[in-house]
């Protein structure tokens, strides 16, 4: 619990975190540039109403976790220039939603296979 005279601030009010006016859950995470290091967390598969993450330009390592294709709403998944390694797991094939995928210079290390491709019926760039 918070010490008296603390100050509680909500994480919809966050840099870089958008949240829904009425339920207050987190649908959008932007944090381009701003030197994030280190892998990137399976619990951003918990954020079920995501509808844009955004971790272009930062310096993350390791796999992109398989949790992120549980993310039904995900029309933006950008995470292009970072350090990014392995291959794209198969669950991002779920995001049926999907407009933008951007994993642009990273170290990747495999092709994007066409049965990953075959149910984003939604996607206009990679």
């Amino acid at each position: 619990l918070p010490e008296v005279g603390q100050l509680i601030v909500s994480f919809c009010r966050w840099a870089g975190v958008s949240c829904s006016r009425r339920r207050q859950r987190v649908t959008a995470l932007s944090l381009p540039d701003v030197s994030l290091q280190g892998e990137i967390s399976a619990h951003l598969g918990n954020l079920t109403f995501l509808s844009l993450l955004n971790l272009t330009n930062n310096s993350l390592s390791g796999s992109i976790p398989p949790e992120l294709g549980g993310l039904q709403w995900l029309r933006y998944l950008l995470f292009g220039e970072n350090r990014l390694s392995n291959a794209i797991p198969c669950s991002v094939g779920n995001l049926t939603r999907l407009q933008f995928l951007d994993l642009g210079y990273n170290i990747l290390s495999e092709q994007i296979l066409p049965d990953l491709l075959q149910n984003l019926r939604s996607l206009q760039n990679i």
